[in-house]
């Protein structure tokens, strides 16, 4: 699930600032309070943050969503920078999965090398 959906149309319009509003980050979070409350404590909770958030930004979201018990992040910063990915991944609790946008073998390099997602989700094309 998304929870942060909803923020797509205000602050994230093309991907460009990676922030989201303190009014959404609340709104998403009590989205996942009551989603973990719905599925109880044996569900895992999946997020898909799109690549959509800067290192701060995500490191935040992460932090907060473990709080609620979430499975894991994917994609909570752009993999294409493995730089940024392991700055959140060294300060995040969730497990963190990626890959979908990665095309090549040669894509996946610094990801396996640097063990920056625990999970890998091929988009096979």
């Amino acid at each position: 699930m998304n929870p942060m959906i909803h923020n797509l149309h205000v602050g994230n319009a093309s991907f460009l600032d990676g922030e989201i509003s303190s009014e959404w980050e609340n709104a998403a979070m009590d989205v996942v309070a009551a989603a973990r409350e719905a599925a109880g404590p044996d569900i895992e909770i999946l997020i898909d943050a799109h690549g959509m958030y800067n290192v701060p930004t995500a490191i935040r979201l992460a932090n907060q969503v473990a709080e609620r018990d979430i499975f894991w992040l994917e994609e909570p910063v752009t993999v294409e920078s493995w730089k940024a990915l392991k700055q959140v991944n060294e300060q995040i609790t969730p497990l963190v999965s990626a890959g979908e946008r990665l095309h090549t073998r040669w894509d996946f390099v610094h990801i396996f090398e640097n063990g920056l997602a625990d999970y890998i989700m091929l988009d096979v094309t």
